[in-house]
């Protein structure tokens, strides 16, 4: 089976299970990598899927979500990591916006994948640039079948729906003017 087959597949079980893709990303970013990111616009404008998300983790937005305690090793690793993307995949937004599929113009979250702070959130939050900004997180609860998988993320999915309700957070977001949006809002404004 091809890649391209796969992903037709999984978009293919997705709507099966009555759910609409509101965009297209990849585990751990693979969609990003050169020659797959262009399968990817493809599979996203014949599915009528109308967004795609383009893993380019802006310098200063990385520095801004760098307060807190950070395990200072993890996100150095996954920093690099976001750098290596970048570089990968530099036109993917000029790509996408040819392609008519929408992206957010700005992307932060790799880096610290599992070791969001409160005060980082703080910071980007009071530092965002115009435009509209993905924070990719991983907020949830560390359940029974969650905690039988090997992901290190665990314990940091509660951690984030802490910070993520936080009301100083929540309070904060609505003093900014910020407005919390999804894909599909993102999408419909092609």
């Amino acid at each position: 089976m091809t890649l391209r087959n796969e992903w037709e597949a999984q978009i293919g079980k997705i709507r099966a299970a009555g759910i609409e893709p509101t965009h297209l990303d990849g585990h751990k970013h693979v969609h990003m990598l050169p020659g797959l990111f262009e399968i990817a616009l493809r599979l996203a404008k014949r599915h009528g899927i109308g967004a795609i998300r383009v893993s380019h983790e802006a310098s200063s937005l990385r520095a801004a979500l760098s307060t807190g305690e950070l395990r200072a090793s993890v996100v150095l690793k996954q920093g690099v990591q976001a750098r290596g993307l970048k570089l990968l995949a530099r036109d993917a937004r000029d790509q996408a916006e040819r392609a008519g599929i929408s992206t957010a113009d700005h992307f932060c979250g790799i880096a610290q994948t599992g070791e969001l702070t409160k005060e980082g959130v703080t910071r980007l939050l009071r530092s965002l640039p115009d435009g509209t900004t993905e924070l990719m997180c991983h907020p949830g609860y560390a359940d029974e079948a969650l905690r039988k998988t090997a992901t290190r993320l665990q314990e940091s999915r509660e951690k984030e729906v802490e910070i993520l309700t936080d009301t100083k957070i929540r309070n904060l977001v609505a003093s900014q003017g910020i407005r919390l949006i999804d894909y599909a809002f993102l999408a419909s404004t092609v």
